[in-house]
């Protein structure tokens, strides 16, 4: 398995689309957002457009297994994230057929090791396969870890501490 984390370039915005898409179905089961496809059947086609260009404290990667896209994370900064923290991992989504095999443990090792500091990130409460991922990779790479399940909020908030 030959795994890379890769930033995205301007070359990769119908990739980006097309992969946020397919990341948007699944989240479809969890939240009424994603209720309706536009005319090209696509959930949200501006997402992309408000992601990229890159830099201002957006960081989108393309992971890839042997030299072939297989999902992507998107990670900001601390002038997206909430007070305190300098970065939010906003999302992360590999495509059905290549979890379970350590790809997004490797790309999140990779993404975090360039990124000290301290991180949140949500995840839907109802998403238990996510929920558990994020439960096992902090346990084995981050500190100070932490969680928060608002009984009226849909997410569970992860916060922690990635040293170098």
């Amino acid at each position: 398995m030959n795994i890379t984390v890769r930033p995205a370039e301007e070359r990769d915005r119908q990739l980006v689309k097309n992969i946020f898409n397919l990341y948007q179905n699944e989240l479809c089961i969890y939240s009424d957002d994603f209720d309706a496809l536009d005319e090209n059947g696509y959930f949200a086609p501006d997402t992309v457009s408000e992601i990229l260009p890159f830099g201002d404290g957006v960081f989108p990667y393309i992971i890839e297994e042997n030299a072939r896209p297989v999902g992507f994370v998107m990670a900001t900064d601390a002038s997206y994230a909430p007070e305190g923290f300098d970065y939010c991992l906003e999302e992360i989504f590999l495509i059905r057929n290549r979890r379970k095999k350590g790809i997004a443990s490797a790309a999140m090792k990779e993404i975090t090791k360039s990124r000290p500091g301290k991180w949140t990130l949500e995840v839907y409460k109802e998403n238990t396969p996510a929920v558990s991922f994020w439960m096992r990779f902090l346990k084995e790479n981050a500190e100070d870890v932490s969680s928060d399940t608002k009984a009226n909020s849909p997410f569970t908030r992860f916060n922690f501490t990635i040293r170098r």
